[in-house]
Protein backbone atom coordinates (compact mmCIF):
# COMPACT_ATOMS: atom_id res chain seq x y z
CA UNK A 1 0.00 0.00 0.00
CA UNK A 2 1.46 3.36 -0.94
CA UNK A 3 -1.28 5.75 0.16
CA UNK A 4 -4.95 6.26 0.93
CA UNK A 5 -7.97 7.85 -0.69
CA UNK A 6 -10.27 10.03 1.37
CA UNK A 7 -13.99 10.35 0.76
CA UNK A 8 -16.17 13.21 1.97
CA UNK A 9 -19.43 12.67 3.83
CA UNK A 10 -21.40 13.36 0.62
CA UNK A 11 -19.61 10.45 -1.09
CA UNK A 12 -17.36 12.57 -3.32
CA UNK A 13 -13.66 11.87 -3.55
CA UNK A 14 -11.56 14.30 -1.50
CA UNK A 15 -8.24 13.05 -2.78
CA UNK A 16 -5.28 10.75 -2.30
CA UNK A 17 -2.39 11.09 0.17
CA UNK A 18 0.92 9.22 0.02
CA UNK A 19 1.66 6.75 2.79
CA UNK A 20 4.72 8.75 3.84
CA UNK A 21 2.46 11.73 4.59
CA UNK A 22 0.07 9.64 6.72
CA UNK A 23 2.48 8.56 9.48
CA UNK A 24 0.86 11.04 11.88
CA UNK A 25 -2.38 9.05 11.93
CA UNK A 26 -0.90 6.31 14.11
CA UNK A 27 -0.30 8.71 17.01
CA UNK A 28 -3.98 9.67 17.24
CA UNK A 29 -5.31 6.14 16.91
CA UNK A 30 -6.32 4.23 20.03
CA UNK A 31 -5.74 0.94 18.19
CA UNK A 32 -2.02 1.56 17.67
CA UNK A 33 -0.21 -1.05 19.76
CA UNK A 34 3.39 -0.49 18.59
CA UNK A 35 4.94 1.82 16.06
CA UNK A 36 8.57 2.61 15.25
CA UNK A 37 10.03 6.06 14.71
CA UNK A 38 13.26 6.30 12.76
CA UNK A 39 15.35 9.30 13.80
CA UNK A 40 17.95 11.01 11.66
CA UNK A 41 20.57 13.65 12.38
CA UNK A 42 22.08 15.40 9.35
CA UNK A 43 20.72 12.65 7.05
CA UNK A 44 22.50 9.96 9.09
CA UNK A 45 20.57 7.32 11.00
CA UNK A 46 20.51 8.24 14.69
CA UNK A 47 18.16 5.71 16.29
CA UNK A 48 14.99 3.68 15.98
CA UNK A 49 12.57 4.00 18.89
CA UNK A 50 9.53 1.73 19.21
CA UNK A 51 6.59 3.46 20.86
CA UNK A 52 3.58 1.78 22.41
CA UNK A 53 -0.08 2.61 22.92
CA UNK A 54 -0.39 6.37 22.42
CA UNK A 55 -2.58 8.21 24.88
CA UNK A 56 -3.89 11.42 23.38
CA UNK A 57 -6.25 14.24 24.13
CA UNK A 58 -7.77 16.80 21.78
CA UNK A 59 -9.07 20.10 23.13
CA UNK A 60 -11.13 22.54 21.11
CA UNK A 61 -11.36 26.28 21.73
CA UNK A 62 -13.32 28.96 19.90
CA UNK A 63 -12.51 32.51 18.84
CA UNK A 64 -14.24 34.72 16.25
CA UNK A 65 -16.46 31.90 14.90
CA UNK A 66 -13.44 29.67 14.33
CA UNK A 67 -12.35 26.54 16.12
CA UNK A 68 -8.78 25.84 17.22
CA UNK A 69 -7.34 22.57 18.46
CA UNK A 70 -4.60 21.60 20.86
CA UNK A 71 -3.40 18.00 20.78
CA UNK A 72 -1.45 16.29 23.53
CA UNK A 73 0.11 12.86 22.97
CA UNK A 74 1.89 10.73 25.58
CA UNK A 75 3.93 7.67 24.65
CA UNK A 76 6.28 5.16 26.21
CA UNK A 77 9.08 3.70 24.17
CA UNK A 78 12.09 1.45 23.98
CA UNK A 79 15.26 1.87 21.94
CA UNK A 80 15.39 -0.67 19.14
CA UNK A 81 18.54 0.65 17.41
CA UNK A 82 21.09 3.25 18.45
CA UNK A 83 23.72 4.48 16.01
CA UNK A 84 25.19 7.41 17.95
CA UNK A 85 26.09 8.08 21.54
CA UNK A 86 23.18 10.20 22.82
CA UNK A 87 21.57 10.96 26.17
CA UNK A 88 18.11 9.76 27.11
CA UNK A 89 16.84 13.35 27.25
CA UNK A 90 18.19 14.11 23.76
CA UNK A 91 16.66 10.93 22.38
CA UNK A 92 13.27 11.71 23.94
CA UNK A 93 13.38 15.27 22.57
CA UNK A 94 14.29 14.07 19.05
CA UNK A 95 11.49 11.48 19.17
CA UNK A 96 8.97 14.07 20.35
CA UNK A 97 9.94 16.42 17.53
CA UNK A 98 9.66 13.63 14.94
CA UNK A 99 6.16 12.71 16.13
CA UNK A 100 5.09 16.36 16.27
CA UNK A 101 6.33 16.78 12.71
CA UNK A 102 4.48 13.67 11.52
CA UNK A 103 1.20 14.85 13.05
CA UNK A 104 1.57 18.34 11.55
CA UNK A 105 2.47 16.95 8.13
CA UNK A 106 -0.52 14.60 8.09
CA UNK A 107 -2.84 17.43 9.13
CA UNK A 108 -1.42 19.77 6.47
CA UNK A 109 -1.70 17.16 3.73
CA UNK A 110 -5.32 16.55 4.73
CA UNK A 111 -6.06 20.27 4.53
CA UNK A 112 -4.66 20.38 0.99
CA UNK A 113 -7.49 18.09 -0.10
CA UNK A 114 -9.96 19.54 2.46
CA UNK A 115 -10.11 16.33 4.52
CA UNK A 116 -10.36 16.18 8.30
CA UNK A 117 -8.01 13.21 8.63
CA UNK A 118 -7.89 13.23 12.44
CA UNK A 119 -11.68 13.70 12.74
CA UNK A 120 -11.19 16.86 14.78
CA UNK A 121 -14.63 18.06 13.73
CA UNK A 122 -16.09 15.12 15.63
CA UNK A 123 -14.58 16.51 18.86
CA UNK A 124 -16.49 19.74 18.27
CA UNK A 125 -19.67 17.83 17.41
CA UNK A 126 -19.52 15.66 20.53
CA UNK A 127 -18.34 18.25 23.06
CA UNK A 128 -19.58 21.58 21.65
CA UNK A 129 -22.68 20.83 19.59
CA UNK A 130 -24.04 24.39 19.45
CA UNK A 131 -20.69 25.71 18.20
CA UNK A 132 -20.52 22.89 15.66
CA UNK A 133 -23.98 23.84 14.31
CA UNK A 134 -22.98 27.51 14.03
CA UNK A 135 -19.81 26.66 12.12
CA UNK A 136 -21.59 24.21 9.81
CA UNK A 137 -24.10 26.91 8.82
CA UNK A 138 -21.35 28.86 7.06
CA UNK A 139 -19.03 26.12 5.78
CA UNK A 140 -19.00 22.38 5.14
CA UNK A 141 -15.70 21.62 6.90
CA UNK A 142 -15.29 22.56 10.58
CA UNK A 143 -11.48 22.32 10.43
CA UNK A 144 -9.41 24.89 8.53
CA UNK A 145 -5.67 24.99 7.72
CA UNK A 146 -4.92 27.22 10.72
CA UNK A 147 -7.11 25.24 13.16
CA UNK A 148 -4.31 23.11 14.60
CA UNK A 149 -2.57 25.42 17.06
CA UNK A 150 -0.48 23.32 19.39
CA UNK A 151 0.85 19.77 19.38
CA UNK A 152 2.39 18.63 22.65
CA UNK A 153 4.22 15.32 22.63
CA UNK A 154 5.73 13.65 25.69
CA UNK A 155 7.88 10.55 25.19
CA UNK A 156 9.22 8.46 28.04
CA UNK A 157 12.01 6.05 27.04
CA UNK A 158 11.52 3.15 29.45
CA UNK A 159 14.33 0.97 28.24
CA UNK A 160 17.37 1.29 26.04
CA UNK A 161 17.80 -2.50 25.88
CA UNK A 162 21.39 -3.47 25.29
CA UNK A 163 22.31 0.11 24.35
CA UNK A 164 23.86 2.47 26.88
CA UNK A 165 22.48 5.99 26.79
CA UNK A 166 24.54 8.90 28.11
CA UNK A 167 23.23 10.45 31.28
Amino acid sequence: MDGAYFIRSDGSLAGWIKNHDLFGIQWLNRHTARAPVTLYRDNDLLAVVVLTRPIYEVEASFHDHKVYFNIEVKLKGIVNELHENISSAELEKATEEAIRSQIRRTFDEGMKIRADIFRLGEVVYRDHLSNWKNIRETRDLVVEPDSLKQIKVKVNIRSSGKYKLRT
